[in-house]
């Protein structure tokens, strides 16, 4: 609700349902009131997301308080969140998918949905390479999962990701980035609250989550 006794025009941010479809919206004004176009985003170009469950805002109590959600209110950019729960695998379709979008920064959440660390291994680096060959200059992050279940080999996960970020160094790269959010939350996170069902941050963990990652973004917006 906004102040009727304040004149002033404010924008305001919708976010949509993380899990249902939305069939309609309806937005209700009082009489005389003016509906305009926002003020565009400060960052032109949207910031793209791709991972898994976590990614996508699975166990926030609601969809603005995913990572990106907050992210994005921070720092006023669009964001195109391609996150899918259980089904993020690093297929080469969806890397060359991603490369044909028109982006400014690609956040590379690919950890939780690789079944093994050997299979993420086998395509965590090819996905990179896909999106840098046709996105020679914009900034990479690259992160690792939350959670550091040692069921998951997070050691060797983490190597694994931050392999590829050094590989792309070796070959010139100066615009990639590597984020190990399951160091942070460990660091930050000393009552290991913020983590719902052994995997999925909580609002809390999302928050932790946009405080790692804003470390780099910061810098590169």
């Amino acid at each position: 609700d906004h102040n009727i006794a304040d004149p002033s025009l404010s924008d305001y941010t919708l976010n949509f349902c993380t899990y249902s479809k939305v069939k309609k919206v309806y937005i209700v004004l009082d009489k005389g009131a003016k509906l305009e176009a926002p003020a565009p985003y400060k960052i032109t170009k949207p910031v793209v997301f791709y991972g898994s469950s976590i990614t996508q805002g699975a166990c926030a109590s609601r969809p603005g308080c995913a990572y990106s959600a907050i992210l994005s209110r921070k720092y006023d950019f669009d964001y195109l969140n391609l996150g899918f729960s259980g089904c993020a695998r690093g297929e080469k379709e969806m890397a060359e998918y991603i490369a044909g979008l028109d982006m400014s920064v690609f956040v590379y959440d690919y950890d939780h949905n690789a079944p093994t660390a050997e299979y993420l291994k086998q395509t965590h680096e090819p996905f990179f390479k896909i999106i840098r060959e046709k996105h020679p200059d914009i900034p990479i992050i690259c992160m690792t999962r939350p959670n550091p279940n040692p069921i998951w080999e997070p050691e060797k996960r983490k190597e694994i990701i931050k392999q590829t970020v050094e590989n792309a160094k070796a070959r010139g790269d100066k615009n990639v980035y590597y984020v190990d959010v399951s160091g942070y939350l460990e660091k930050h996170d000393v009552l290991n609250e913020s983590i719902v069902d052994a995997a999925h941050p909580n609002d809390l963990g999302f928050y932790f989550m946009s405080l790692a990652v804003e470390e780099i973004l910061k810098n590169i917006l």
